[in-house]
C-alpha cells in the first residue's frame, strides 16, 4: 500500500475529529481540550480552502454539540450509539472506521485510537500518570490505558502532547522519535477567565457556600492531586492564618477520595474552615470563583499540564505549585514552589504566598497573566493542522477489476 501526503495528492484534507469527548456525562479536563482545539479550528478554517472539517459524534448526542455553535465542521455520525460506542471502544472491539465514516485524517484528543484502514491519525496523550503513578489512578482505568495507549502508540502516525515536558516522558517511556510527537498545547480563554467584579464574586460565594477569605485548591477530589498533604499542611498553618482563611477544594469527583473526605471532617471539628464543593460549580461560574480566591494552590504529585494553575493566572490570582517539571514549564518563574511529599514545605509555601508586600505581589500577578496569555487554543490548532496536512495517508492498491473498469470507462 503506497501513501501519499495531501499536497503530493492535489486535494482537500479531510479532517475527521473525534467528539465524543464533547458528549461525555463528566466533562473532564480532556473534554475542555478538546472542545478549546476544536475551537481553534474553527476560528482558522474560516480562511482555509483546503481542509473539510468534519466532527464525529454518536447520533444519540447531536443536542449536546448544537450549544457550541461551530462554524467550520460538519457533523458526522458514529454507526453505532453512545452506548455501543463505549463498550466497543473499552473493549478494543471497533470496526474500521474510516471505512463508515470517510477516509482522511482523524484527530483522536481522548489517548485512543480508532482502527483505521485507508486514513492517518494523530493522537493526544496528555500524561503517563496511568505508567509513572498507577498508585494515584482508578485501577480500571489505569489498566485499560496501559494496554490501549500502547497499542494506540504503534498504530497513530502522531502523538499530541500538551507540553515540552510531557513530549519528552513520552518519548523516552515508550522509545520513540522526537519527531513523531507534537505538542498542542492546553489554553484558556482569556474573555472568560478574567478577574471579576468583587459584587459579583458575593454573588458566586454565597450560591456555594463560601464565606470570608479563602485558598483555593482545583482539581478533581483524587490522590493524585494531594490533597491530604494540602488539608494536612493547612492544619498545620498558625492560628493568626487559619482563623482568617477557610480552605476551599473544589473539583469533580474522583476516586480513592475517602481518606481526603475523612481528613477534611476532621478537620472541621478542630475548627479549621474546610469547603469542599464538589461537582457543582458550573464553568460560568468558575472564574468567580477563582476571583475571590486570596490564592491557588495546586501541591499535585503528578500533572500533564496543569490548567487550573493557567486559569488562575489568567484571573490575576497567586499560584503556589508543586516543584516538578511539568509545573515549571507552565507556571515558570514567577510562582511559588513547594515540594508536593513534604507537609512542611506546602505549609511554608502558603505563609510566604500570603506574606508577599503588595508591590511584589502584583508584579508576579502581572507576569504571570502574561504567561497564561501567551497559550491559545489557536496556535494548538495551528501546531495541529500542520501536522495533518503533512501526513500520508494511506492508498489503497487498485484491483485488477478496477483497472479493467477504469480502462473501459476511459475509452
Amino acid at each position: 500500500m503506497t501513501k501519499k501526503n495531501i499536497t503530493e495528492m492535489g486535494s482537500k484534507l479531510n479532517l475527521y475529529v473525534d467528539g465524543t469527548p464533547l458528549t461525555a456525562s463528566h466533562f473532564s479536563g480532556v473534554g475542555h481540550y478538546a472542545l478549546g482545539v476544536i475551537r481553534g479550528l474553527d476560528s482558522i478554517l474560516s480562511n482555509n480552502k483546503h481542509v473539510q472539517a468534519y466532527i464525529v459524534i454518536p447520533s444519540d448526542k447531536k443536542e449536546l454539540l448544537d450549544s457550541y455553535r461551530l462554524k467550520n465542521f460538519t457533523v458526522k455520525y458514529l454507526p453505532m450509539n453512545s452506548e455501543e460506542f463505549q463498550s466497543h471502544w473499552i473493549s478494543g472491539s471497533l470496526p474500521m472506521m474510516d471505512s463508515f465514516i470517510g477516509k482522511g485524517v482523524y484527530f483522536f484528543p481522548n489517548f485512543v485510537t480508532w482502527p483505521l484502514k485507508y486514513s492517518a491519525s494523530i493522537t493526544t496523550i496528555h500524561d503517563l500518570s496511568f505508567e509513572e503513578v498507577p498508585q494515584f489512578v482508578d485501577d480500571g482505568n489505569a489498566k485499560f490505558l496501559s494496554k490501549a495507549v500502547s497499542k494506540s502508540v504503534s498504530a497513530t502516525d502522531c502523538i499530541a502532547t500538551v507540553t515540552e515536558t510531557m513530549k519528552d516522558v513520552i518519548a523516552n517511556f515508550y522509545s520513540v522519535t522526537a519527531d513523531k510527537i507534537i505538542v498542542t498545547n492546553n489554553a484558556v480563554d482569556m474573555k472568560h477567565f478574567s478577574k471579576r467584579p468583587n459584587t459579583d464574586v458575593d454573588i458566586v460565594k454565597r450560591k456555594y457556600g463560601i464565606s470570608g477569605d479563602y485558598i483555593l485548591c482545583i482539581g478533581n477530589i483524587e490522590p493524585r492531586k494531594n490533597h491530604k498533604n494540602l488539608l494536612r499542611a493547612f492544619q498545620a498553618l498558625p492560628d493568626n492564618i487559619s482563623r482568617v482563611y477557610t480552605l476551599v477544594l473544589v473539583g469533580a469527583g474522583g476516586w480513592k477520595n475517602e481518606p481526603i473526605h475523612r481528613l477534611a471532617a476532621k478537620l472541621e471539628k478542630e475548627n479549621k474552615h474546610v469547603k469542599i464543593v464538589e461537582g457543582k460549580v458550573t464553568d460560568e461560574d468558575m472564574p468567580f470563583i477563582y476571583s475571590g480566591a486570596t490564592l491557588s494552590i495546586n501541591p499535585s504529585f503528578y500533572e500533564g499540564f496543569g490548567m487550573p494553575t493557567v486559569e488562575a493566572m489568567a484571573c490575576r490570582v497567586p499560584v503556589i505549585v508543586s516543584d516538578i517539571p511539568v509545573m515549571k514549564e507552565v507556571a515558570g518563574p514567577d510562582s511559588i514552589y513547594v515540594d508536593p511529599h513534604s507537609i512542611e514545605s506546602i505549609k511554608e509555601g502558603m505563609v510566604q504566598a500570603l506574606a508577599l508586600p503588595g508591590v511584589r505581589k502584583e508584579a508576579m500577578i502581572e507576569r504571570n497573566y502574561d504567561k497564561a496569555k501567551a497559550y491559545t487554543w489557536k496556535h494548538a490548532a495551528n501546531v495541529l493542522l500542520d501536522r495533518a496536512l503533512s501526513l500520508n495517508i494511506p492508498q489503497p492498491k487498485r484491483t485488477v477489476a478496477r483497472r479493467i473498469a477504469q480502462f473501459i470507462k476511459g475509452m
